[in-house]
């Protein structure tokens, strides 16, 4: 017996100094751990993985098992509010506030198509703007922006300032010649009359008179924003709702806006407006 005693001791002894472990606890398989023994680290098979649910617009790709996150989420692709609908995500359908209200004409439906930045060249004519013998044309850049909410805006540039206002200055500075010759002037008289009258030539004096008319100024000025509706083949447009508004008969083929219009002066029946590409 006391041998016996003498051999269970020694076992024992062995096991503690190799470092022998029963695994009597174990920790469970995680997603990125195998099963584990808590006394002594020892594994047991693989880990389990994560089970991934891809990203949402508000929530970056999950683990399901454990919520661990990787990347980002996605975040919303919103499409803006319509008289029909309000700010709404074309990914996950989430909206945000209220559809658009406006005036009962107006319905996003029957101007979807209108609804974008459109541009087109006028070409004003001398005789329109009051400049007797002066054979040139003022071209005007009318932009127009129609909203979704049924407002619009309509903006005027001038395209060809610089070619304009040096036929201008060149037209005045002969015109003044002119005058001063009648009077007996040569070139040189003329100019040396009026730098001692203004301090400049004549030439220098149209200048400065066309530079003052600064008809980029004018015309931006026109510019507006107001409302517009459509019904069939008619475009209603005014300052407000409360507005009467005249009807112009219009046709819409892809990029391309033509309005039929009798514009005072000029020849042209209509105005073609080109959509604009961002």
């Amino acid at each position: 017996m006391k041998k016996l005693s003498v051999l269970i001791l020694a076992l024992v002894c062995l096991l503690a100094f190799t470092g022998c472990c029963f695994h009597r606890e174990w920790t469970a398989a995680t997603c990125t751990t195998p099963k584990t023994c808590v006394e002594c680290g020892e594994t047991e098979g693989e880990a389990l993985g994560h089970t991934w649910a891809d990203a949402t617009c508000e929530t970056p790709k999950t683990c399901e098992t454990c919520r661990e996150t990787e990347g980002e989420a996605l975040g919303h692709a919103w499409v803006d509010a319509t008289t029909e609908a309000p700010k709404t995500c074309t990914t996950c359908a989430a909206t945000e506030g209220e559809r658009i209200v406006t005036d009962e004409r107006f319905t996003t439906a029957s101007t979807i198509d209108l609804q974008d930045k459109w541009t087109a060249e006028l070409a004003l004519p001398s005789e329109m703007l009051g400049i007797q013998g002066f054979d040139a044309s003022l071209t005007i850049q009318i932009s127009m922006d129609f909203g979704n909410d049924g407002t619009m805006k309509m903006g005027y540039t001038v395209a060809n300032e610089d070619e304009f206002s040096a036929g201008m200055i060149n037209y005045l500075a002969t015109t003044l010649y002119d005058e001063l010759a009648a009077e007996g002037l040569n070139k040189e008289e003329a100019d040396a009359a009026m730098t001692g009258e203004y301090g400049m030539t004549v030439e220098e004096f149209a200048a400065s008179a066309v530079a003052e008319m600064d008809f980029a100024a004018i015309f931006e000025a026109m510019s507006i924003t107001g409302v517009y509706y459509v019904d069939g083949d008619q475009l209603y447009t005014g300052i407000s709702w409360d507005m009467a508004m005249e009807p112009s008969s219009f046709t819409l083929e892809g990029d391309t806006l033509t309005l039929a219009e009798e514009l005072s002066g000029l020849s042209e029946e209509s105005l073609v407006f080109t959509r604009v590409s961002e």
